[in-house]
Formats: structure tokens, C-alpha cells, sequence
């Protein structure tokens, strides 16, 4: 319905005007204003400057985005303009008329006749509705520019029209929806009568009709109508207000709710102002038939999406839905709408987005980019995969790990207009007509794009590499055990290393005659052997995440295992442990020999300047011992460090730590935790526990062991020579011929003499100490330290300050 002023009820009723003192007016054509008198195409400049914006933005440059993008243009169906006829020997509408041309039929239900001709005096409004939707002409391409049209006349000469002949095109459609190699799947009525509700009038005829062919799937796009300001409340004209059509609202330039245009919640909103669009030959008494005007209303709008529903459902149709009707569309369409806010009615409308709508329909199976590819795993022998190319820029990626070494081929099915281009990054491929094909090596990893170098479509990959096949992935090893592995022929097992590092496979044959053999991404041998009853073992460096490959062959079976935890690079050894209880000992006399787990390593002491080691899970246990002079070892909850003499040292994730000392000067600091922890002393044995750790040290010339928080006890155990031990509030030093260890923060501190001649000093505070004093045993309290003595055959009590008190117990003697 074209923007007019109201007019008043007449019977029997007649349409609105479609455009103010146009078509359906008394007035002469001589009445338009000038700058809408546009006829050649070569006189479109100056009047393209002086129009809307909307024109170039919304209305071409979408529509040809959307065209290059997808390819979608309504083709395979044919939409019915019921209007004032068609100009059909416009050029943008395919300059004929019937069979094999853009308007295939018709009917003129004003004069009777097959020829619905826009040729009334002041006729445009059909040819222009008809160009929006299906324009075929670049610059002012209609929104479904590949669809059929079929013009329905329902206006004589006058411009004159009534329901009657409305009700018959409405069943010429349903009657004749078939008849055309494209079947009718849309109809626009641009046109309305005087009405603003949301119900239908009690005098509607068109109900029935409406019912039909929304029943046989088609959409029916009607005007909301134009009389806005009239009514200044919501509702549409009829028969934009039945329930069982699409009301279509008009917006201006700036994508607002034009004033004039009817609407109510159910309308969809559509370019409506200054819509430039084709008109006959004669509007202004020419006989080219390249001419166009630009006109505003919502019979504008309506076309718009009369026509995007034809390209919507044919983006449906692309993807093999094909119970595509009007409630789909229209759903579909307010699903993916711009919201706009009516201030007047107070309501939001909903604005299509045609651009969105298709976005939400044609679905990305795949990745577009190298980070997003699509994973097809590890591919050993066939593999089929489906996919959509929904955009011409659309790129679906995918990536692989080849299971054997060979050449993969992508054998490919196509439908639509789609023409397969497929990428392989960083390489080359081989094309064969259908089939690309390129090199794999077992292992290793790639990845491919495919596209399209013409139009869109779907398609079925089939892959195929041709190679020796992995017959099982052993994945990332740390410590695996495989047992009972059968064998019978050439076997491949893939598998690849946790960290960098030696990585170890120790194995034995349990029955027949087998050899193995360990090959690298490239299938290029690193070792090989038989591998006999009595066992085997294979060792080789490694990097994290580097692919390696057993080759089994013989009849039998065998039981394996691969270790990949210890590694040597530029002078640092690293220990791993697992996440079970593990078993580390390292002895670094001589050579350096590293066992973990049962599984043991030789290196040359020269070679290795650091240490690392980690526990990870479990309970682990560290053995280190320790031959190089003047070196200090520091011992806390989990974790060691280790320095000097050319070394250094760092531990942690560990729940037991024994460090032995062989070399001479050495030093041991050992620190508590804040709980209650222990510390015993005995020999050249010193350890120190908490709740969930437990520290040794063996040998070492000096101890320092701190208590740190908590309730700390000490138990230090004399030697066979003479012993020295001095205790204060917060220090005791035992001194023997074994060494020196010193306590610190202990409060408790329990000494037991051996052989020898032991003396105890025993230092108070500036507090009240107390001492008691006994050959079979002696205790003392300097200011909360707990002291406890037995086998000391001589005690010093000293006092300081404060009020000391001693008590002395005698013999029998």
C-alpha cells in the first residue's frame, strides 16, 4: 500500500490510493514532483544524490552483498504481484511475457483477459512492486532478482478496484500454483482498505482464501498500511489484519517506523521510503521501457519481503528442509529481527534482517581457520565426512594425524553450483578431476581447507590414505605398561614421548620368535633387535610431544614396557616421577647412575652440573647420594635443594628424601614445618618428620636442623666416644667425633648418652629455671624448653638470672 491520504468508507469498498495524487487519483501525471520524474537511466545520477541513503545501503548494497555471499535470489519459485498488473517488457523484468521469460502469466480479473498489463493512465504501481521484488537489474536489483513473477490485475484504467476481484486472484493462485515450471510459493498485496485493528472487519471476504493458500505453504505479504497519522494507535489495514497473512510495516532511511505506516506486533518492518524501483514505459509518456521512479509506502515494504521470504526459503530448501511454509518463514524472520521502539504506540516492532535470518538457517558445520579446524583423529585406512559450503566465502578446515605413511586422497560429491577448491597448509596437492591427493607421513600432522571457487553448495569427503596402518595409539607415555601384546605379522603401535628425554622400551618375548624394532615419524628406523625370552631394551632420545612408532613382527606375544622419565640436556639431568608411588635413587660416585622405578641409567659424572628431580603423584621416595666435597644439602616438607662442589640441586613433590653424604665438609640443613614434627638423631643418621613427610640425612660432617612452629621434640642419641651436648632455651648442640649437629626451636629436647665420658651443659635463662639432677636420669626447664638426660656422666647446670632452683638426687653409694 503506497503512502495517500485516508480516504472515507465507500460501497462497495475501494482501496486506498497506492501513492499521493498517482495512480488512483483524478490528478495528471503533471502533478508529481520534479525530481520524481526520473525516466532514461542516464539522467539517474543527480537524483540518486537527492534520495535517501537508504536506497544504495539497504535496498542494492545488502541484497548484492547477500547475492555474492550466498547466492541466494528466490530462483526456483515464482511469486504473484496482485496489483495494478506488470510492465512486463521493462528490461530489469525480463522484457517478455509467458513461458521461458521473469513474467510467466497471468491474469487481468479488471478486464477479463490472460494479458495483466500495467497499462492503466497513471499505472505504475504493479510494475513497481514487481521490480522490488524481483529487479533484475544491477543498481536496482530487486530482493529475489531470480525469481518467476506472475502479474494478477486487479485495478482497471481508472485505478479502480474491489474485494471481489481480489477473492478470485486469491483462488487463480491456489487453483494455478502448479502450473508454472516454478511453482508459486509467495503473493504480495500491496493494497488495503480503510481499517486499523488487530481483528478483521465482520464484512472481510478474503478469510477463506487466505486459509487455502496459507494451508497450501505459500506467503502471503500484505501492506500494513499508510494511515498512521489518521488512527495514532496500533493496528493495520485489511487484509493486512488477518491472522492468516504476513502484515508488513514500512521504516525510513534511518531504520525508524515511518510516520505514515500502519502497525501491530505481529508486523514485520521493511524498507519503505523512497523505494526506487521500475515503472512503465508510459508513465511519462515515453517508450523506453528502462524507466524508474521512487515512491514511499508500506506497498513498498511489502514487496521487500515478499521477496526476502522467496530467497529465505530457498536458503531452506539448500539445506534439505523442504517443509518450508509461511509460519516457518515468518518465525524465522521475527527470530532474527532488529528490534525498534515505537515511542507512540510504546511498543517494539520487529525490523528484518535478512542477512541474519539466512545466517541462522544455512549452518557452519566446520571451522574456518587453522586454530578452529574441525579434528578428523588419527585416519588409518577410510574415513567419510559431510559439509557445507552455505557462503561463497565461506572455508570449512579440517585437521588429521595420519595413521600409516602413504597418500591421502579426498574424494569429493558436490551439489548445488559448488565448485571444490581444497587447501593443503603447508604443502601441495595433486588435483584429478574430482580427487586431491597428497603425501602423509604415519604420525605426523596436517591440515586442510576446502572452499569453493563458484557458488555454494554441500558436499561429501571421502579420505583415504594408502600405507602401512597403525594397529593401536598408545598415546603420551610416561611409565606404561602393555602386557601380553599379540603379534601375528607386521604390527605398528604409535606412541609418543611425555617430556624430553631418554625414552626407554623394555620388553621380553612370551612365546614364538618376534623382533622389534622402534621407527620415528618418518618411518625411519631408530633401533631394532630380536626380542627373545631372556628380554630386550631400547633406549633413545626424545622431545616432548615427538611421535614414535614399534614395529612388531613375528607370531607371539610380549609383554612391554616404556619409560620415558629421565633426561639429560646441556649439563641438566631431570627425574620425573609418576603419578603413583615412585622409587628414585641417584648415586653420583664415580659415574652417575639414576634408577627409577626399577629402570636404571649410567652417565658420565663429568657431564652433569644440575639436578632436577620431580615426584609429581603417589608417595615418592628420593634416594640421593651425595660424593663430591664441600656440598650442602637443605631438606624441607616435599622438596631439597643441593649446592656446591660443581653442583647444584632442586627437588620437590617428593614425600620421603634420604641424602647421603660420602664427600668430605659437608653440611646439612633441615627445616620443620608449623606442626608438631620430630627430629632424630642418631650415629651419622639425622631425620627429621611430620604428619606427611619424612627427611633423612647420612654422613654429614654438620647438621642444622629447625623446628620452625608447632610442638618440635629432638632425640639425640650419644656416640661410642665422648659426646659434648649443650642446651639453651632455644638451641642444642651435640658435638661428637662423628660431627656436629645443631637443633634449633625444639621444645623438647631428650638426650641419651653412649660409651664414652658425655657431658651435658645445661644453660638457663633470665626466667626461673628449674634443674633436677640424678645419676639415672636428670631433666631441666629453661624457660619452657623441656630438657631430658640419661647416660650422662657429667652435667653442668648453669643458671643466669631469675630464681633458679636444682634438685639433686643421690646414689645408694
Amino acid at each position: 500500500m503506497s503512502r495517500t491520504e485516508p480516504r472515507g468508507s465507500e460501497t462497495p469498498r475501494r482501496f486506498e490510493a497506492f501513492e499521493p495524487r498517482l495512480a488512483l487519483s483524478a490528478h495528471s501525471i503533471a502533478d508529481i514532483p520534479v525530481q520524481q520524474q526520473v525516466q532514461p537511466e542516464t539522467e539517474l545520477t543527480g537524483y540518486l544524490q537527492q534520495t535517501s541513503a537508504w536506497t544504495a545501503q539497504a535496498t542494492n548494497a545488502a541484497i548484492e552483498h547477500l547475492l555474492q555471499d550466498y547466492g541466494f535470489n528466490g530462483r526456483g519459485q515464482t511469486v504473484a504481484v496482485i496489483d495494478s498488473g506488470i510492465a512486463w517488457d521493462h528490461y530489469a523484468l525480463g522484457g517478455g511475457y509467458g513461458a521461458g521469460q521473469r513474467v510467466v502469466g497471468g491474469w487481468d480479473f479488471a478486464e477479463n483477459d490472460a494479458n495483466p498489463y500495467d497499462d492503466g493512465p497513471a499505472g505504475f504501481h504493479g510494475t513497481h512492486v514487481a521490480g522490488i521484488i524481483g529487479s533484475a537489474a544491477a543498481g536496482t536489483r530487486g530482493v529475489a532478482s531470480g525469481a518467476d513473477l506472475v502479474g494478477l490485475r486487479v485495478f482497471d484504467d481508472a485505478g479502480q478496484g474491489n474485494l471481489q476481484w481480489v477473492e478470485q486472484a486469491l483462488r487463480w493462485v491456489h487453483e494455478h500454483r502448479d502450473d508454472f515450471i516454478n511453482p508459486i510459493t509467495t503473493v504480495n498485496l500491496s493494497l488495503g482498505t480503510t481499517w486499523n485493528s488487530a481483528s478483521v472487519p465482520d464484512w472481510a471476504t478474503l478469510e477463506e482464501e487466505f486459509a487455502q493458500l496459507r494451508q497450501d505453504g505459500i506467503f502471503i505479504s500484505v501492506a500494513a498500511g499508510n494511515s498512521f497519522a489518521q488512527y495514532g494507535t496500533a493496528g493495520v489495514s485489511y487484509p493486512a489484519a488477518s491472522p492468516h497473512v504476513v502484515p508488513v510495516a514500512s521504516h525510513d532511511a534511518d531504520g525508524n517506523l515511518s510516520d505514515f505506516s500502519q502497525r501491530n506486533w505481529r508486523s514485520l518492518v521493511a524498507p519503505g521510503e523512497n523505494i526506487r524501483s521500475t515503472v512503465p514505459d508510459h508513465l511519462f509518456g515515453g517508450t523506453q521501457n528502462n524507466q524508474y521512479l521512487a515512491a514511499s509506502g508500506t506497498s513498498m515494504a511489502a514487496p521487500w519481503v515478499a521477496g526476502a521470504s522467496a530467497v529465505l526459503r530457498e536458503a531452506y530448501e539448500f539445506m534439505g528442509q523442504s517443509s518450508v511454509n509461511q509460519d516457518t518463514l515468518f518465525q524465522r524472520f521475527h527470530a532474527s529481527a532488529d528490534k525498534v521502539f515505537d515511542s507512540i504506540t510504546g511498543g517494539w516492532y520487529s525490523r528484518i534482517n535478512l542477512q541474519r535470518a539466512i545466517s541462522q538457517v544455512v549452518t557452519d558445520l566446520h571451522g574456518d581457520t587453522g586454530a578452529a579446524a574441525s579434528s578428523l583423529g588419527m585416519i588409518n585406512g577410510g574415513l567419510v565426512v559431510e559439509g557445507t559450503i552455505g557462503r561463497v566465502s565461506d572455508v570449512d578446515t579440517f585437521g588429521f594425524t595420519a595413521g600409516r605413511s602413504g597418500r591421502m586422497t579426498l574424494t569429493f560429491e558436490t551439489t548445488h553450483a559448488m565448485q571444490t577448491v581444497v587447501s593443503l597448509l603447508g604443502s601441495d596437492a595433486t588435483w584429478s578431476g574430482n580427487t586431491v591427493s597428497f603425501s602423509v607421513t604415519a604420525g605426523q600432522q596436517y591440515k586442510f581447507a576446502v572452499s569453493t571457487g563458484d557458488g555454494i553448495g554441500h558436499y561429501r569427503m571421502a579420505a583415504e590414505i594408502s600405507g602401512a596402518a597403525v594397529n593401536a595409539d598408545w598415546g603420551s607415555v610416561t611409565d606404561s605398561i602393555k602386557a601380553g601384546v599379540q603379534v601375528n605379522g607386521p604390527q605398528l603401535f604409535q606412541f609418543s614421548a611425555s617430556q624430553s628425554g631418554l625414552l626407554s622400551l623394555v620388553g621380553r618375548a612370551n612365546s614364538g620368535n618376534l623382533t622389534w624394532s622402534v621407527l620415528d615419524a618418518n618411518m625411519n628406523p631408530v633401533h631394532g633387535s630380536p626380542l627373545g625370552s631372556q628380554g630386550g631394551r631400547i633406549d633413545f632420545e626424545s622431545a616432548q610431544g615427538e611421535t614414535f612408532f614399534l614395529q612388531l613382527e613375528g607370531t607371539g606375544s610380549a609383554d612391554l614396557r616404556l619409560v620415558n622419565l629421565v633426561g639429560l640436556d646441556a649439563g641438566q639431568l631431570t627425574v620425573h616421577g609418576t603419578a603413583a608411588a615412585d622409587r628414585i635413587e641417584i648415586e653420583t660416585g664415580g659415574g652417575w647412575t639414576v634408577e627409577v622405578n626399577g629402570i636404571a641409567y649410567q652417565f658420565e659424572q663429568q657431564d652433569i652440573q644440575s639436578l632436577r628431580v620431580h615426584g609429581h603423584g603417589g608417595y615418592d621416595r628420593l634416594d640421593l647420594e651425595l660424593s663430591r666435597n664441600g656440598m650442602t644439602a637443605a631438606l624441607g616438607r616435599h622438596g631439597l635443594t643441593v649446592s656446591g662442589g660443581g653442583l647444584d640441586g632442586f627437588g620437590n613433590s617428593l614425600e620421603t628424601i634420604v641424602v647421603t653424604a660420602t664427600g668430605g665438609n659437608s653440611q646439612l640443613l633441615m627445616a620443620g614445618t608449623s606442626g608438631n614434627d620430630v627430629l632424630d638423631s642418631s650415629g651419622q643418621t639425622t631425620a627429621l618428620r611430620g604428619g606427611d613427610y619424612w627427611n633423612y640425612g647420612v654422613g654429614f660432617g654438620t647438621v642444622v636442623a629447625d623446628g620452625k612452629a608447632g610442638i618440635d621434640r629432638a632425640e639425640l642419641a650419644g656416640s661410642t666416644g665422648d659426646d659434648r651436648l649443650g642446651v639453651s632455651r632455644d638451641r642444642a648442640q651435640l658435638t661428637n667425633s662423628e660431627g656436629r649437629l645443631v637443633a634449633v626451636s625444639f621444645e623438647n629436647v631428650r638426650f641419651a648418652g653412649g660409651n664414652g665420658s658425655d657431658l651435658v651443659n645445661l644453660h638457663g635463662t633470665d626466667g626461673n629455671d628449674i634443674f633436677s639432677l640424678g645419676k639415672h636420669g636428670s631433666a631441666a626447664n629453661l624457660g619452657g624448653t623441656g630438657v631430658s638426660i640419661v647416660g650422662a656422666e657429667r652435667i653442668n647446670a648453669l643458671g643466669r638470672g631469675g630464681r633458679d632452683a636444682v634438685t639433686f638426687s643421690d646414689t645408694a653409694g
